[in-house]
């Protein structure tokens, strides 16, 4: 597969098919990511239903937590049969819960067993994917970093996702490990440099337009992650930054398709709150957008009945807040 230059990260609460489908229409050039979904999720949960997606979400990579060569195996077996684009390996949450199964940040430290992983998601058929961070509590030598990035390789990984920060699995909770450990870009350079030739993309602390364009010269691609969580936008700015002045569709049309998708959801019988969700921050700093987001908070509370009967009158509405903000989008 060619490897993108913009990656959205894996987001819990925020990747999900919706926001996917949302952010394709904002950047067409990003490679999306579910979710991390468990193994066990699917294997014994029979939860299937998690993987899936809208054909229009690809390039889509489907992201798993594990640390059982046969459950991944199968997993991304399952990914395979549901077209996905690729699959990915989650060797970077720190969570309490993760570590609990050996799985995530836990896996970095565990080299033979993680190449075995690798290896069996490779045999899948579909291309795969690694991110992991530089380091794990005392395990963060830039050599066994290294050894780990070329034994993937080596076991078939196509390119790694590095998050600049290492992880404590003790005496840190989630939100603390992707802040209080510095960021350290430079931990990453001497990693590619090491590598080689070897497909690297850059995740961790990236806000910035400037930033992520010079680190573009550096690395096959960055990956974003909270910034375009809280602006959307953020994407479409960096996609301009790299194509240039390729037509993409207006800021007012993709609300509009994103409404006409809403639609079909609800009719379909997903929750609202679940398909609005992805709607909240787009209108920030837009005028009306506290109308607009009461307007969606009220029918995400409505009756199933009374949703199916007010939907269209509303989504007028929605799209008349949309069309007094335009100017500002312009």
């Amino acid at each position: 597969m060619i490897i993108p230059k913009i990656h959205m990260a894996p987001m819990m609460g925020w990747t999900d098919r919706h926001f996917r489908y949302l952010l394709r229409r904002i950047c067409p050039s990003v490679l999306l990511y579910t979710e991390m979904i468990t193994t066990g999720a699917l294997i014994y949960g029979k939860r299937l239903h998690l993987l899936d997606h809208d054909a229009s979400e690809h390039p889509l990579l489907v992201q798993f937590g594990g640390c059982d060569p046969d459950h991944l195996y199968q997993c991304a077996l399952l990914a395979h049969d549901r077209r996905y684009t690729g699959v990915n390996l989650n060797v970077g949450c720190p969570s309490s819960r993760v570590q609990a199964g050996n799985m995530g940040a836990a896996l970095f430290k565990d080299k033979d067993r993680l190449v075995c992983c690798v290896a069996a998601m490779v045999r899948s058929g579909l291309p795969v994917s690694v991110k992991l961070r530089i380091g794990v509590d005392d395990c963060d030598d830039l050599s066994y970093l290294i050894d780990v990035v070329k034994s993937v390789k080596d076991a078939g990984c196509r390119f790694v996702q590095i998050h600049a920060r290492k992880a404590w699995l003790k005496g840190l909770n989630p939100r603390q490990n992707r802040t209080v450990p510095p960021l350290n870009y430079a931990r990453v350079l001497e990693l590619a440099d090491a590598l080689g030739d070897f497909p690297i993309v850059l995740n961790g602390g990236l806000v910035c337009l400037d930033t992520c364009e010079e680190f573009l010269q550096q690395f096959s691609g960055v990956m974003i992650g909270r910034k375009a969580c809280e602006d959307p936008w953020f994407l479409r700015d960096l996609h301009h930054r790299i194509a240039g002045n390729e037509r993409l569709m207006s800021k007012v049309d993709v609300l509009k398709n994103y409404l006409d998708y809403s639609q079909m959801q609800i009719a379909a019988g997903v929750r609202p709150s679940q398909v609005f969700k992805p709607l909240y921050t787009l209108m920030k700093g837009c005028r009306n957008a506290k109308k607009y987001r009461t307007a969606l908070m009220t029918l995400s509370r409505a009756e199933p009945t009374e949703i199916k009967a007010s939907l269209p009158n509303i989504r007028q509405e929605l799209i008349h807040y949309i069309d007094l903000g335009d100017q500002h989008y312009a």
